[in-house]
């Protein structure tokens, strides 16, 4: 299974992403579901039902349960200026970026190896090329749960299904699992 750890989007957040990306994109992007909005904070590549096991077993124990934020500027092509994606980029909180880092120990703990590459915490909103009206953003958003998620290739782009989740604690109460992992 190709599967990544990233944050969900809350829901009042994806309704609000979505109607920004309706009315900035225009022709040629595919919007992305609002189902499909998170945060990955690493991705996993192939693996097998025990290792992930093993993963969301490590997760459940060692990973802060702060809530994450992410200050978003600006709507853009990314990773550049050229590539078939629109995203916001988001400005990380001390808080995500401690669990970006914890979710790394976590992985490399259980014996996957990761991509080194750098963290750009983003949330892919289309895929393709087009024009896009761009102008400043001001958004605060929250990542109140963490995932581990399925890719699953389909002919309209992949879907994301999840196969366990740990919801962030935002008022020092036990944050509850769910998955079946």
């Amino acid at each position: 299974m190709r599967c990544f750890i990233g944050c969900s989007v809350s829901p009042s957040d994806r309704a609000a992403l979505a109607a920004l990306i309706q009315a900035r994109a225009g022709a040629g992007w595919r919007l992305i579901p609002p189902a499909n909005y998170h945060v990955t904070l690493c991705f996993l590549g192939d693996q097998l039902p025990a290792t992930l096991a093993a993963l969301a077993t490590r997760l459940r124990t060692e990973v802060p349960r702060r809530p994450g934020r992410g200050h978003a500027l600006a709507l853009a092509p990314f990773p550049t200026h050229a590539a078939p994606l629109l995203a916001l980029e988001l400005i990380p909180d001390t808080a995500l970026l401690a669990l970006h880092t914890a979710v790394a120990r976590c992985v490399a703990a259980t014996g996957i190896t990761a991509a080194a590459a750098g963290f750009r915490p983003h949330i892919t909103l289309a895929r393709g090329a087009g024009e896009f009206r761009a102008a400043a953003l001001e958004l605060d958003l929250s990542f109140n749960e963490l995932c581990m998620f399925q890719s699953i290739p389909t002919p309209d782009g992949p879907q994301y299904a999840r196969l366990d989740s740990l919801a962030l604690g935002t008022d020092g109460t036990s944050p509850e699992r769910r998955g079946n992992c």
